[in-house]
């Protein structure tokens, strides 16, 4: 091992005169696993352009996915439950569609440029295709575990007015987390392919290539650019009505439970306004009885009156006429 003037060691050369680019496996993840992504950098002789993310830059920090529950959730804890839940699967939606735009461009560089004449870089990229597959494969298993809990949940509080996640959400969940795995099996697949033809092409004999492939190289090159912004556009369409859908899915499930809120305060209200009812006309039944008991003892005593006048008058009338003594 060479040392430098001031005593530190080199690091190794490859046979070709090349240092090599091996670091010390104790040093930081970061640095062991993209230590040698020089096909990312302007400036490196790989022929990579800057486009390409590395590992670092395209894999977004992981969610954690198990949240502490109570024993006995309420409705309000199940709908905040809910909630956080529909949170984290969008976040992992959202993380799926950035590695699929990072697994887009490395295709799209593998595609259109190749690898020249060092394996060095083959092994590289194949590296970070595995890496990104599987970050990939690893948020859409998390995706769907969280759909599958969605379900659960909506089916248990299905009952009550606060549900967790309407049908119509549940659908729009399903249909999202299905584009997403048929664009990740797909955009695999093409890496897969691109990387194993790059490694037949590097293994082969250098020849010199005639100018007609080297123009349809060059087309087959804009070609994949323009279907890598084309998917670009239809992808951040796709999350714009998927924001959409899910506002007015939102809104359709406030209004249904707004909805279920009235219902309960009109049967209140009705069961409250029957008992009155009931209570109002017996009242109303001892007062009209009352005023005809009134009544019937003022007529009475109106009879006794004339009664007595009348006895009173006849006796008078009676005395008056009657002959005095002798």
């Amino acid at each position: 091992m060479a040392s430098r003037p001031d005593g530190t060691s080199m690091p190794p050369r490859l046979p070709g005169g090349q240092p090599s680019s091996r670091r010390n496996p104790l040093s930081s993840p970061a640095e062991s696993n993209f230590s040698a992504v020089d096909f990312a950098s302007p400036s490196s002789d790989s022929s990579f352009p800057s486009s390409v993310p590395s590992l670092e830059n395209s894999t977004p920090p992981r969610l954690s996915l198990s949240a502490p529950r109570p024993a006995h959730p309420s409705a309000h804890a199940s709908s905040g439950l809910g909630v956080s839940t529909r949170a984290t699967f969008r976040q992992l939606l959202a993380q799926v569609e950035q590695q699929l735009a990072s697994l887009t461009e490395l295709s799209c560089s593998v595609r259109a440029r190749g690898f020249g004449s060092s394996a060095l870089s083959l092994d590289e990229a194949r590296e970070t295709f595995e890496t990104l597959r599987s970050d990939a494969s690893s948020a859409l298993a998390r995706a769907n575990r969280l759909l599958h809990e969605l379900r659960v949940a909506s089916s248990a509080s299905s009952s009550s007015a606060s549900s967790v996640c309407s049908a119509a959400q549940l659908r729009h969940f399903s249909d999202l987390l299905l584009s997403l795995k048929t664009e990740c099996v797909s955009t695999c697949e093409a890496i897969s392919l691109a990387l194993d033809r790059a490694a037949l092409l590097q293994a082969a004999p250098e020849r010199s290539e005639a100018p007609e492939e080297r123009t349809e190289k060059d087309e087959e090159a804009s070609a994949a650019v323009f279907y890598a912004r084309e998917a670009g556009s239809l992808r951040e369409s796709n999350r714009m009505l998927s924001s959409i859908l899910h506002a007015g899915s939102n809104a359709l499930y406030a209004l249904r439970k707004q909805k279920a809120v009235v219902g309960k305060m009109k049967d209140k209200v009705s069961e409250m306004s029957t008992g009155d009812v009931g209570a109002i006309s017996g009242i109303l039944g001892k007062i009209e009885w009352q005023g005809k008991k009134q009544k019937i003892i003022l007529a009475l005593v109106i009879a006794v009156c004339v009664c007595l006048s009348l006895v009173w008058v006849m006796r008078g009338h009676a005395s008056a006429v009657e002959p005095g003594p002798g």
